[in-house]
């Protein structure tokens, strides 16, 4: 059984399962490999103010028709800053 944080209790003495260093290593190269995808995807991004693929439109613009909220370019740029 677990609680809502993610602790793991065991089954016959009900106290908290302690963390593996195992674990706790394969946890940090997850962090850190997002942390360089976020850094290479801001790095390219930036640059463009956030909008890889230009649009007919501005981003601030609240006057946005249904086929512009569903083309591609919209939908991808959404994806990336996301």
């Amino acid at each position: 059984s677990s609680c809502l944080m993610g602790i793991d209790f065991g089954t016959t003495d009900m106290e908290p399962i302690h963390t593996t260093l195992s674990f706790l290593k394969t946890q940090m190269m997850k962090l850190g490999r997002d942390y360089v995808s976020i850094v290479a995807l801001m790095t390219v991004l930036r640059p463009r103010k956030f909008e890889y693929f230009e649009l007919e439109i501005t981003a601030d613009s609240m006057d946005h028709s249904l086929l512009d909220l569903i083309s591609w370019r919209h939908i991808v740029n959404n994806y990336l800053v996301a």
